[in-house]
């Protein structure tokens, strides 16, 4: 059975958002060792937004750091610019990854 409170939220959210205590990938997550009193306390900061679209940049090296993305399912791709002016890839972030670091 579902707590109340959590039903609550999801009504609120319009239905689509994802808490840490139902994420199918939280035993790989931060939150994984969190106790379920600190994990409300952290669900309630947490600003959930639309999935992120292909192509979209969420940051540049030296932006200030505002946000902390947690990967549900696919792939980030980290990347470089070269002197040249090529792209180089850095890295790639994978379900359970942060990224924003």
């Amino acid at each position: 059975m579902i707590p109340e409170k959590r039903i609550i939220r999801r009504i609120q959210s319009g239905g689509c958002a994802i808490h840490c205590q139902d994420c199918s990938i939280s035993q790989l997550c931060i939150p994984f060792t969190l106790n379920e009193h600190e994990l409300d306390q952290l669900d309630n900061i947490i600003e959930r937004k639309k999935p992120i679209q292909k192509g979209q940049t969420l940051f540049k090296a030296g932006d200030e750091l505002k946000s902390l993305y947690a990967i549900r399912s696919g792939t980030i791709k980290s990347y470089t610019i070269t002197e040249q002016g090529d792209e180089q890839i850095t890295g790639f972030h994978l379900a359970g990854d942060l990224g924003g670091l």
